[in-house]
């Protein structure tokens, strides 16, 4: 091993994602591992019957428990809710270079990440909405800003 490393340098992102769920006080179920590794392939958002779909193959969960799981994760900030232009709920695995802003395709449904330039003029402007709204005694606030687009060629 490389003694250079940090222990959570070591740990594989399957690992460090069971880790924050430990941390966090919630069980490791087989159903949170399979759909951790599940989205941890993913190169794109897939929707919640796309990985129920897949984890069938593998474990006996229900719908439901997909689901369940989801919204555990999105909780705790490890996975991000997305739409289809048509209004499909997607779901991606949140990760240190995760870009939190994405322009989707109407034509495709692919995605591609705002360059960090954007994504930073847009996390000021909401973050300065959100810093206005809970000074006028709104408590928690949340956004979500999503972009689509014609003619460009997102995968």
């Amino acid at each position: 091993m490389n003694e250079c490393l940090t222990d959570a340098e070591q740990e594989t992102p399957l690992e460090q994602g069971l880790a924050r769920i430990r941390s966090a006080g919630k069980r490791i179920t087989q159903a949170r591992v399979a759909l951790i590794g599940h989205l941890l392939k993913q190169s794109k958002p897939v929707s919640t019957e796309e990985i129920y779909g897949e984890l069938m193959k593998s474990t006996s969960c229900e719908l439901m428990t997909v689901y369940r799981c989801l919204m555990a994760l999105e909780e705790l900030g490890m996975v991000r809710r997305d739409f289809s232009f048509e209004g499909t709920t997607l779901w991606y695995y949140v990760r240190e270079s995760t870009a939190a802003y994405h322009v989707v395709s109407k034509d495709t449904a692919g995605s591609e990440p705002l360059d960090p330039e954007l994504c930073g003029l847009l996390a000021r402007a909401c973050a300065r909405v959100e810093e206005i709204l809970k000074a006028r005694g709104y408590s928690e606030v949340t956004h979500r800003a999503r972009f689509f687009a014609r003619g460009l060629s997102l995968s």
